[in-house]
Order: structure tokens, then sequence, then C-alpha cells
């Protein structure tokens, strides 16, 4: 009975398959290949297995640049080192100097350049790398500076700040699918979600040309935001009156503004924004404005002591009162822009440049073919020794001996004559040589342009990049090519050589020639 009592058939049939079946599953077929993966050949308990250990990192990266010393151990002198077999990086030790390359900011090779880098670096240093790094692309740069973009430390009791009563506050909401799509361009093109992270009090200039997906709502807030703010272009926009006066309010340090093709604009909205901003302003743009531009709108610029640009092409409601409101403040103009402004009076535009000779760098008045653009104009445009932009295209009442008084301006740089079709050979490569730092010319529609002035314009001109000389028949296409040939750095443009047909407006196809036509044959007549 005791035997009864210890016998388990539990056990023995335990035993039983261990000693006799296992083996034979362990040795089975179906084991090998892929099957070897799901089914191991040695059962383990998962409890009993060991764990990873967690990868242990360095919390340490103060530092954008690290170099390594190499240093000798304790135990170790100079011959035990040399006869030593050492771990990989058992002699070396991490200094704490921060260690700038000549060439700073610049990627590795076959990587580009971006605008937001992956660093560890603090604001300082960011700010340091960018602006050796984009300090020849500032012309081209929608915010600046460059470095504005990133945020600043943030402060310890930043939780025990308290929104106050007057804090300005954004929330940004994303509700249509464009909202979110907008979320997936880069860092280069503001969004409403980049947009509010470049806002800040090192924002200097902001440009939103043509950028219609922003809301009004984050517009009228820039202000409070960028409290020091001094140049902003918001031309193409569905700017309104309400939105630009909140601007004026909250932009205390604003010296220049854009506000061209801004077709939502009021003449009372205009005129609204200058009373308040006209002591300070220093620049207003506001171009093919038809409707907001008028002499009421602009009256308030007689009270503009500090005015150097202004636009205000394309705008063909003003007359010469907007010349008056420009004397009367006094004002010393760099950039004046009246194109296609046909109602003003030559006198009183010839006393604002004079005024402003010793100023003066940019001067628009193409497209003026009235009697009142002539000599005068341009005896006083002659007096303005720094000017380097010339813009005479279209003008067409400007005589030729006028024009050779343009030969005093030796600092221009661009020089535009197209549609004065009185130019003479002699008078163009006169100015050439007397204005020899010229490097865009346009020669557009003067029919009296020939072979040996375009050859004395292209001697006396060593720096000249771009000739623009369409309908300009006196001139053959061999010569042109063979100057072409002979200048190649230069790039002469002549798409155009002589008018064509004004009914033919590239719509309609020739007739076809009686050869070319395809008689059919005959259909043979069923019997």
């Amino acid at each position: 009975m005791k035997n009864d009592k210890e016998f388990s058939i539990k056990e023995t049939v335990n035993k039983n398959i261990e000693r006799v079946q296992f083996p034979a599953f362990n040795q089975h077929s179906s084991l090998l290949g892929w099957c070897s993966m799901n089914y191991p050949r040695v059962l383990q308990n998962p409890q009993f297995m060991p764990k990873p250990k967690p990868k242990e990192y360095d919390d340490n990266l103060d530092f954008l640049y690290q170099k390594r010393k190499k240093v000798l151990l304790k135990f170790q002198n100079q011959e035990q080192q040399n006869n030593q077999l050492i771990k990989p990086f058992t002699n070396y030790q991490l200094t704490k100097e921060a260690v700038i390359p000549e060439d700073v900011g610049v990627p590795p090779p076959g990587f580009k350049k971006t605008l937001k880098q992956l660093t560890t670096a603090k604001p300082e240093s960011k700010a340091l790398i960018y602006n050796q790094t984009y300090k020849d692309y500032d012309p081209y740069l929608n915010i600046k500076p460059i470095n504005s973009q990133f945020k600043q430390e943030q402060n310890e009791n930043f939780t025990r700040n308290i929104r106050q009563v007057g804090d300005v506050v954004y929330n940004q909401s994303y509700e249509n699918e464009d909202i979110r799509h907008l979320k997936k361009l880069p860092n280069s093109i503001l969004s409403e979600q980049n947009l509010q992270e470049v806002l800040t009090p090192k924002l200097r200039f902001l440009n939103l040309h043509n950028h219609t997906w922003l809301k009004m709502e984050q517009i009228s807030k820039i202000g409070y935001f960028a409290i020091n703010l001094e140049e902003i272009v918001l031309s193409n926009t569905d700017l309104e009156d309400d939105i630009l006066m909140e601007l004026a309010k909250s932009c205390k340090n604003l010296k220049y503004i854009d506000v061209s093709s801004c077709q939502k604009l009021t003449e009372i909205g205009i005129r609204n924004f200058l009373d308040f901003t006209s002591k300070y302003l220093q620049g207003f743009k506001c171009a093919s404005n038809l409707q907001s531009i008028t002499d009421y709108s602009l009256e308030p610029l007689q009270n503009a002591p500090l005015l150097q640009r202004i636009n205000i092409s394309f705008c063909n409601n003003l007359t010469s009162n907007f010349t008056k409101y420009l004397l009367q403040s006094g004002c010393r103009l760099q950039e004046l822009q009246i194109a296609t402004v046909e109602n003003l009076q030559a006198d009183l535009l010839s006393d604002l440049i004079s005024r402003s000779k010793v100023d003066m760098e940019l001067l628009d008045v193409s497209f003026i073919p009235t009697k009142d653009i002539s000599d005068s104009v341009i005896s006083a445009t002659s007096l303005c020794t720094n000017i380097h932009t010339l813009i005479l295209s279209g003008s067409t009442n400007i005589s030729d001996s006028s024009v050779g008084r343009l030969s005093s301006l030796h600092k221009l740089k661009q020089l535009k004559l197209g549609g004065i079709q009185y130019l003479a050979d002699n008078t163009l490569v006169y100015i050439a040589q007397s204005c020899n730092k010229l490097e865009m010319l346009e020669l557009n529609n003067c029919s009296k342009l020939g072979e040996q002035g375009l050859e004395g314009i292209l001697k006396a001109l060593p720096n000249l990049q771009v000739i623009s000389i369409n309908f300009t028949p006196e001139i053959s296409d061999a010569f042109l090519q063979e100057k072409r040939n002979e200048y190649p750095k230069v790039n002469i443009i002549r798409t155009i050589n002589k008018m064509t047909d004004p009914k033919d407006d590239g719509l309609r196809m020739p007739l076809p020639l009686e050869s070319v036509v395809m008689q059919r044959p005959k259909k043979k007549k069923k019997k």
C-alpha cells in the first residue's frame, strides 16, 4: 500500500513524454527552415529570461562643438602605453571648449541648408551662425533680422506669471482643410503657425506680400507682439481700413509701409492712417490704388517732414495738389515714383526734385507723355548727382538735347529711355561715356538707334550686364549676333524687331497653300 500511495501517474506520463516524445519533436523536420523562427529548439521560461538594460545617454550637451584631447592614464607611463593594448576611447576625455570652424554654419557634403536646424546650441550661438551664413541674402528675406525666429530662453518663474488685464492673446485655429495643408509647408513660407513664432521684439522687417491666406485678425495684432517693427509690406492683400488703423496704433516704431494693390482700402481709411502716422513716417508705398489714393486722402502728407520714399504709381486721380503737399512738408526725398500720373505740373515737380537733389537716389516718371514732363524736369534731374536709377520710359515728349544733360549723373547704374524715338546715336554714346557705371540700359522702341551707336555703347560701358533694344529695325540680325559673340557677359535682349500687324491677335490660322491642299478622290458611282 505504501508503494501505491507514492505512485503518481502524472509524473510517470511527464517522464515518458520527456524521454520518448520530446526528442522526436525536437528533431522533427518541420523545425527546419522558416519554422525555426517561430518554434525554437530550446524552450525557455519567459519569466527567467534576462531583460535588456536601458541605454545610458549623456545629457551634457551644453556645447555645440566638442573636441577630445589625448591624455595618459594615471597608472601608465609612455612605455607602457606603447606596449599595451588599450580599449578604444579610454585615453580620451572631453574638454569644455567651444570650437568654431572657419566655415561657420556650412552643412556637411550632401546636405542642404535649412532655416531651422536640429542642434543643441543656445540661441546666441545660433544667431551668430545665422548672421554669418545668410549675410548675402539680406535683400531677399521676408524676416529681418533672421535670428528673430529663435525663441528666447524661457524664464524660470514662468509658471508664476499671471495674465494681466490688457494682455494680448491670440489663439490660432485650424478650421478648414486649407489651413491644415499650410502646416505642411516649409518654414520659408509664412503661415499662421510660424508667423506667430516669428513675431518677437527682435523683428524689424516683415514682408507679407500676396499672403492672402493669413487672417486679418492676426495681422491686426502684429504690432502688439513685434513692438519694435519698423517696416512692413502688405501689398496685394485683403487689408481693410480698421486693420490698417489698428496697425498704426500698435506699431509705434513704424517707419515704412507698403499697401499697394489693396483694393479694399478706402479714401477715408488712407487719410485716417496718414493723420495718425505722418509725423514720423519715412516711407509710404500705395501704387495701383485707383479709388483710395486721391488728393483728399494724401492731404496729411503736408505734415510729414521725415518722408523719404513715396510711390504713387498708377494712381491717375491725383493732381498737382499732391506736389504742393510735399513742398509744404519740407521733406527731402530719396525715392519718388509717379509712373502714369499725368495731371502734374512741370514747375512744381521740378521744384520738388531740385530741393531733393542731394538725397535723390531713384526717380520714376515713366509713361507720362504729356507736355508737362519736358525739359524743365530733365534739367532738375541732372542736378541729382547721387541718383542711381532713372526711369523715363514712355515719356515721349522729352527731346534729344535734354537727354544729353543726363551726362552729369556719374553714379547712374540703371537707365530706361524706352519710347523716346528722337534719340540719336551720338547722344546715347555720349551718355554711355559719361555714365560708365551703368549696369542696365533700356532702349526699346528707339527707332533711330543704329549699329554704330550700339557698338559705341558696348565699348563705353565695361560694367554693362543687360541692354534691351526691341523695335530697332536699323540693327541687322547678323550684326547683333556678332556683338553677342564679342560681348558674352552682356545680355543683349531683342525678341521683337519689327512691328507686327495690329489686327493679328495670334489666334487666327493662316490659309493653307494651294499646293499643299490635298484633293480627295471622287467616289465612284454605284452601278
